[in-house]
């Protein structure tokens, strides 16, 4: 159903995708591809602002004066997905539902500087972040494969109307796509009931494919004619072939490619028998690794690598105490480590030498006021913190999820970060908009 009035919906809902998540986050040197044809583009068109997975948009932040320009009861939540700011609109894909049963979710597009709503498509299951790209918005739903849901798979909609263009209804599980040159590079992913996964090539007019390369999996990014994927493989954009290919038996996890941006690929593995997560990089051109640096974190790794600004930032912990370490983007050597006051909750992301991470205020509970911390990029010195969100929920406070940076504001989207009972994080989910204060 295509709508222009919200809908009220069910607070009764699960988020399956939640026990997956745990918000830490990487940024890198700012990025050279963008979601259309591989260069820089304005806005924060698609997952991680570019093609190159980065988190370093060429947009700027708000100035130090920073308020809440305007603010929205999602209906549900965010937690799995980012805004979407592209072509001075903002896209919204919320989750109100997804249970193993049941899977439901909306889209809607809203004017930046008002919020008011200009179309919104309520009859689709839960769907992860869009790819703006050519006036048509790119999404795959997110849901499971015991889901009641008849409309999984890869949508293409119209941006202006929110109208369906075509649709991949051929599988019920696609990556977070990105759009280069008039193509949706993608991951088609594994499934009990439909196994097997593949890096696909599309045409972004019809939906068609135009190459499959089986047995790859994670997601995609791409920088210089080659799309890469976070289990470590590198494939030819033109047809698919596999340039090289990470040997990840002797590496943990899969997130080998979290990133692309000067002719460099980053990555996080786990190595020995502690499981120290390293963060690597490797050359885009035979992936031969460069340098390695430690996180001071082991185990599971499920953040992101934000490059950017001839850094890598990521979340650490330093001290006991919540950290974000900067390494050289070139040589991988320390730059500095920020011991942060606050809990941090969010991938980061760097903008104009600015970066920028979301967190709650209170660190030693899980209560607290959602907030963004604003460093310089170069030198890890705080320059502004900005306390905001408060609800009704006396277990957990608001955390700030990713702060998306577009058109001199940050978007961001709170949840209860902690909790435990999944319908919470769509019961209780807020959109923020912060700007330069009239101060």
């Amino acid at each position: 159903m295509l709508t222009n009035t919200r809908r009220t919906f069910s607070q009764t809902v699960a988020l399956t995708a939640l026990a997956l998540y745990t918000g830490s986050g990487l940024s890198l040197s700012k990025e050279t591809d963008g979601s259309n044809s591989g260069e820089s583009s304005t806005g924060w068109p698609t997952y991680r602002g570019t093609a190159g997975r980065t988190g370093a948009p060429t947009d700027n932040g708000p100035a130090p004066s920073v308020a809440t320009t305007w603010k929205m009861d999602l209906d549900g939540g965010m937690v799995t997905a980012e805004p979407v700011v592209a072509a001075g609109t903002l896209y919204l894909a919320v989750t109100t539902n997804n249970s193993p049963s049941q899977s439901h979710g909306y889209i809607a597009a809203y004017d930046p500087d008002t919020g008011e709503q200009q179309w919104m498509r309520d009859d689709l299951p839960a769907v992860n972040t869009p790819t703006v790209a050519a006036r048509t918005l790119y999404v795959a739903t997110n849901v499971s494969p015991e889901s009641d849901s008849e409309d999984s798979g890869l949508i293409a909609l119209d941006t202006q109307t929110g109208e369906t263009i075509w649709k991949r209804e051929d599988h019920v599980a696609w990556a977070n796509p990105i759009v280069v040159d008039d193509r949706v590079y993608t991951v088609k992913e594994h499934w009990t009931e439909d196994p097997g996964s593949s890096v696909q090539a599309l045409d972004a007019t019809t939906g068609d494919t135009i190459w499959q390369t089986d047995d790859v999996q994670g997601e995609v990014c791409y920088a210089n004619g080659t799309v890469f994927t976070t289990d470590g493989t590198a494939l030819n954009a033109a047809d698919g072939t596999v340039t090289w290919s990470v040997a990840d038996n002797d590496l943990g996890g899969q997130y080998a490619i979290q990133a692309a941006s000067n002719e460099l690929v980053y990555g996080v593995v786990q190595e020995g028998d502690s499981n120290q997560s390293v963060v690597q990089a490797r050359s885009q051109d035979d992936g031969s690794v460069l340098w390695s640096s430690p996180t001071g974190t082991s185990g599971f790794w499920a953040g992101r690598l934000t490059v950017g600004d001839e850094y890598v930032f990521f979340r650490t912990t330093s001290n006991g105490s919540n950290a974000i370490q900067a390494l050289n983007a070139k040589t991988g050597e320390e730059a500095w480590i920020y011991e942060a006051d606050i809990e941090l909750t969010s991938d980061l992301t760097v903008a104009d030498g600015v970066l920028h991470a979301g967190g709650r205020t209170d660190p030693a509970s899980e209560l607290g006021d959602a907030v963004i911390v604003a460093l310089s990029a170069g030198a890890g010195e705080r320059k502004w913190c900005y306390t905001f969100g408060q609800w009704d929920l006396d277990e957990y406070g608001p955390a700030s999820n990713a702060p998306i940076i577009a058109d001199n504001k940050i978007f961001t989207a709170t949840y209860p970060k902690g909790s435990t009972l999944d319908y919470q994080y769509t019961e209780y989910g807020d959109l923020y908009v912060l700007g330069c204060s009239d101060d």
